[in-house]
């Protein structure tokens, strides 16, 4: 809130100027975890290219959620919390929506076709949810499904939507006397524990992404390798974090 002063035509640039030095900071009081990012987007690179001879939507489907990766480490280098959930779920969505073509090859002319009608928007929307996802996704294998639908949920909860552990967590509230003045914390500092769990999850997120794609690119040599890389890159993510983002 202003309380009254006039807006600055320079608050934007400050705003910008925190977030470019947070992520200097950051890459340099997490090297290991900022590493782990710099895997995960090679391991993209190295899955997505060369020669590919299966369907193709599905697979742009998969280019988008790299696409969402990228942001995602962007706004939580730059100290983001909540907003970094948002992103990575949508990166998420990109692959189970991928998966759910690659169980049933006719649903990719319901995607394709979403915007020709209401009544073909409202199939598109009834085929594409993320639980459809996660059910194709708990066929081929249990416990990946188990820790994508936890991490999944956990996004939620924490800022993919505006629910209480996105907003109250980021709140200082005080006594104005005459009034109370609230803040909402927008960044937070590199050396927070908010920073190493965003950007720590952050990681956990792409491991997941490249995990489930190895599964709608199967058949594709660079499919496995981007399986084995997801979890090797958890592996040492948890040595970093001290917690199981993954147990297969």
């Amino acid at each position: 809130m202003t309380n009254g002063r006039e807006p600055s035509e320079r608050e934007l640039a400050k705003f910008l100027d925190v977030t470019h030095q947070n992520e200097r900071q950051i890459k340099n009081q997490h090297p290991e975890i900022y590493a782990l990012m710099d895997r995960i987007h090679q391991s993209f690179e190295n899955l997505m290219g060369g020669s590919y001879e299966g369907r193709p939507t599905p697979a742009f489907l998969l280019l988008t959620a790299h696409g969402y990766f990228l942001a995602g480490v962007r706004i939580a280098l730059g100290g983001q919390m909540p907003p970094v959930y948002p992103v990575v779920r949508a990166g998420l969505e990109s692959v189970l929506f991928g998966l759910i073509m690659t169980a049933d090859p006719g649903k990719e002319e319901i995607w394709t076709n979403r915007a020709r009608s209401k009544s073909a928007e409202k199939k598109c929307r009834e085929s594409f949810t993320a639980s459809n996802g996660l059910r194709e996704l708990a066929k081929l294998n249990p416990e990946l499904h188990t820790v994508v639908q936890t991490f999944y949920s956990m996004a939620i909860d924490s800022g993919a939507h505006p629910n209480v552990d996105a907003v109250l967590p980021h709140m200082n509230v005080e006594d104005g006397g005459e009034h109370w003045l609230a803040q909402l914390r927008c960044i937070h500092p590199a050396d927070s524990l908010a920073v190493f769990h965003i950007t720590s999850n952050v990681v956990a997120a792409g491991a997941y992404m490249l995990a489930m794609m190895s599964y709608v690119l199967d058949g594709h040599p660079p499919a496995k390798v981007a399986y084995d890389d997801a979890h090797t890159i958890v592996a040492e993510l948890n040595q970093i974090h001290g917690v199981d983002h993954m147990e297969q």
